[in-house]
């Protein structure tokens, strides 16, 4: 029997940054960046369930929120080792457009993940 107060998966998480509801995609994408946060195991997960892809399409086209959540979680993730992962999925040019353009917050995030995309050494 499921169990009350389950922590949704990663998998449906992902899925939720890909639909269409604006309010879903930024709980998302946020709790995707918390997540990722936890270390290098829960970051191989969120990869390993191809959360990557979904993640910088949020930063290139979704809300303005959406765009700072999915910033987030790409920096949690380049923190976590995955930068390379990133850099294959074109993530650095949403990354730097929100960098230049975006709210301040997602300014502050996208900044956060180029440095440590920078760190791993992949450039754009």
């Amino acid at each position: 029997p499921a169990r009350r107060g389950r922590r949704t998966s990663t998998e449906e998480l992902i899925k939720r940054v890909i639909l269409t509801d604006t309010a879903k995609q930024v709980a998302a994408a946020e709790k995707l960046g918390d997540r990722a946060a936890d270390g290098a195991e829960a970051c191989a997960a969120i990869v390993q369930a191809g959360g990557i892809r979904p993640l910088v399409d949020l930063a290139r086209t979704g809300s303005g929120m959406g765009k700072q959540w999915a910033a987030y979680a790409l920096g949690e993730l380049s923190a976590g080792g995955f930068s390379s992962n990133i850099s294959e999925a074109d993530g650095i040019g949403p990354l730097v457009e929100l960098a230049r353009s975006g709210g301040e917050d997602a300014k502050e995030w996208a900044a956060y993940a180029l440095a440590k995309i920078s760190a791993g050494g992949f450039s754009s």
